[in-house]
């Protein structure tokens, strides 16, 4: 392999690998702005958008959270359900899981709206199981220039409700095109969490009652919202 190649390669693990756990570990000393904990106490999406040039690359996404009224393992189950990603991801036209192996998923996307029509493909790493879910696009079988990288997190808020801490990357090249979609990718993209919460609480966790685990004793409430923070901007610094 080509030195430059193999050596893109490390830069991109090591911002992946920054971006998620170096933020992590460091979760505990951010807080939340009051109107930010009012924000997700009702319910709305709080987000912190980012955008920075970093390793020749213009990133941008950052960080939402969202309070939903399901159970933690309804809100994992439904990011593993391929089949319904077009009642969840707006304009998603077809999901279909292509390969699973031990902890790691490939799935084929086709989105289409407007004049884009595109198919993707996202690699989903179980992490955590029940808890920390990680993606990444692959768009090394269409030579495309888009690459994003992110996670889910999911803690429980009280027997009845979670919050999803979501975090994500995106690199779409550079030129007037690009710079014309960006903000409006970005926005999409940071709204995940909330289209998660609009089809579980339309009734799609239903789907994943009947395979949740018998409960002999009343789950840990863990209420500190602001301990759930996950920084763009601490794995910025690591990376500079």
């Amino acid at each position: 392999m080509d030195p430059g190649i193999r050596s893109g390669k490390v830069t991109m693990l090591s911002l992946v690998f920054l971006f998620v756990y170096v933020a992590q570990s460091q979760a505990e000393e951010q807080i939340f702005s009051s109107e930010e904990l009012e924000q997700l106490n009702q319910g709305l999406l709080v987000t912190r958008p980012q955008s920075q040039l970093k390793k020749g690359m213009f990133l941008f996404g950052g960080n939402s959270w969202q309070l939903i009224n399901a159970k933690p393992q309804e809100v994992w189950q439904s990011l593993l359900d391929v089949e319904r990603f077009p009642s969840i991801i707006p304009k998603t036209v077809s999901s279909e899981l292509l390969s699973e192996h031990e902890q790691r998923r490939v799935v084929a996307i086709h989105q289409k709206g407007g004049p884009f029509d595109i198919n993707y493909r996202i690699v989903f790493t179980v992490k955590i199981p029940g808890k920390e879910l990680l993606f990444r696009i692959d768009s090394s079988h269409d030579g495309t220039a888009t690459k994003a990288w992110g996670f889910f997190h999911i803690a429980p808020y009280n027997d009845r409700k979670s919050i999803l801490s979501y975090g994500v990357l995106s690199d779409i090249g550079s030129g007037s095109v690009q710079g014309m979609i960006r903000p409006l990718l970005q926005e999409k993209l940071l709204k995940v969490p909330f289209y998660l919460k609009r089809y579980l609480e339309r009734g799609g966790k239903f789907r994943y009652t009947q395979n949740l685990p018998t409960q002999h004793r009343k789950p840990k409430v863990d209420r500190s919202i602001a301990k759930l923070g996950r920084v763009f901007a601490i794995a910025s610094k690591k990376i500079q």
